[in-house]
């Protein structure tokens, strides 16, 4: 560990901070480790979604098509990422998570598609007017979905992402006897 790491481990001790963060993504690899085959998949999936769409596009160019096209897409993969968080949350909760659950939660994809653009515009217009409340505005609604595609680094790092998330938002939920 270098020096500049250590003087910030040791300020967040003595200021009784804990690095909660860490904790939290060695959870989601830890997790992501355990059920790597499901998110791959379920992340594959996704990819597919928008790959299928993408040569509907090309096959038909006009306009109404196109956009159609684009407006179905947006609304199932809405909804196959709230599979995906369905899928973090109950593995933080010790259960299996299975692929079919990926479509299971296509109904709530419009819901979700709204949150995400209030929560968007929220965000947009607190940058806008400062930084500062901007900043307050990201971190204080982005749970909003229990709340996050490139390459093939992003099969692995956003089911862990989401997995920390998932876990992050476990911790802050009441503890039930």
């Amino acid at each position: 560990m270098c020096a500049k790491m250590r003087r910030t481990t040791e300020r967040r001790r003595k200021l009784g901070m804990s690095d909660r963060v860490r904790s939290h993504f060695q959870i989601g690899r830890r997790l992501f480790k355990a059920r790597a085959g499901v998110f791959v998949v379920s992340m594959i999936l996704l990819f597919l979604s928008g790959i299928v769409v993408a040569l509907l596009v090309l096959h038909r160019s006009g306009f109404a098509i196109w956009l159609i096209a684009l407006l179905a897409w947006l609304l199932v993969c809405s909804g196959m990422t709230v599979g995906l968080h369905v899928m973090a949350l109950k593995s933080i909760d010790g259960q299996v998570p299975r692929v079919d659950e990926l479509f299971g939660s296509l109904p709530l994809g419009p819901a979700y598609l709204l949150a995400l653009a209030f929560y968007s515009e929220a965000v947009s217009l607190g940058f806008a007017l400062l930084i500062v409340p901007g900043i307050y505005r990201a971190v204080r609604y982005c749970l909003f979905a229990q709340i996050a595609i490139l390459g093939l680094g992003l099969v692995i790092c956003f089911p862990v992402s989401l997995l920390a998330i998932a876990g992050f938002y476990h911790s802050l939920q009441p503890a039930t006897a």
